[in-house]
């Protein structure tokens, strides 16, 4: 399936890693990966992390990659931001406001880096952990906020959800898409302008989908007697080695992320 963020079935060491092992795991290889993006060699490195765990979770990296090439609008925006609006000592060319700049145009290629490897640790994430297993990572990981008397299950059900919404919204999209293009939508003009304003009807239907949507889970939420963490009990967990591996390997990429930072 050439979609980003869906669960796939599977008996892969991934798959069979506690929930808040998984969880925790995945925010200390997200904040390592932020840090090696900063220069050519750690993302050469972080992108071979990404193959690996692929790897391991037995999940396609193709599929997922190909899934991000639709967005690719998106990231050439990004890049020309970076490129032509980045202040220099030494531009390449400089007009007005815009400014050409080699470090610009590395700042872009970078940020673009981030968002591709960010987006892929996270979409390996929901592959392999359902939206229920991250909500209970996600509580495990929160528990020590609770004696602060924060709503740490509401707030972990919230970040759950919002993960779990975003394939189901980008199908929404192109089911909104295909839909328009069966009664004679057409992208008008070569202009970006009147491109991006031919796009502008189907943001409505999108919107309406999105809330329509959020309205029947709080619907289906209320029927089944959801009210949070009062009455619930909670489920235990044993910890295998592959736990304790699992934070272990990733807490020392973590410190090798933060060697290689120092480096560069």
């Amino acid at each position: 399936m050439n979609m980003l963020g869906f669960y796939q079935r599977g008996d892969s060491v991934l798959h069979c890693i506690s929930p808040s092992s998984l969880v925790t795991s995945y925010f200390i290889l997200l904040i390592a990966v932020v840090m090696l993006s900063s220069s050519l060699p750690g993302i050469v490195l972080s992108i071979l992390l990404i193959i690996i765990l692929y790897s391991y979770g037995g999940i396609a990296l193709l599929p997922a990659v190909r899934a991000l090439w639709r967005f690719r609008a998106f990231m050439i925006t990004i890049f020309l931001m970076n490129a032509f609006f980045q202040p220099a000592a030494e531009p390449l060319f400089s007009w007005w406001i815009i400014t050409l700049s080699s470090d610009g145009m590395m700042i872009g290629l970078r940020m673009i880096a981030t968002i591709v490897l960010v987006t892929l640790l996270s979409s390996l994430l929901t592959a392999v952990a359902t939206p229920l297993k991250i909500t209970d990572g996600l509580r495990a990981l929160l528990h020590p906020f609770s004696y602060l008397h924060l709503r740490t299950d509401e707030i972990a059900l919230i970040i759950s959800i919002a993960i779990t919404m975003i394939p189901v919204l980008a199908r929404e999209g192109r089911y909104i898409m295909l839909s328009s293009r069966s009664r004679g939508f057409a992208v008008h003009g070569n202009k970006i302008k009147e491109r991006v304003l031919s796009f502008v009807p189907l943001v409505l239907p999108l919107f309406l989908s999105a809330f329509r949507k959020a309205d029947d889970l709080t619907s289906a939420m209320e029927a089944r007697g959801y009210r949070g963490e009062y009455g619930r009990k909670r489920k235990k967990v044993h910890y295998a080695k592959a736990d304790v591996l699992s934070i272990i390997l990733s807490i020392l990429v973590f410190a090798g992320a933060a060697a290689l930072g120092g480096v560069y």
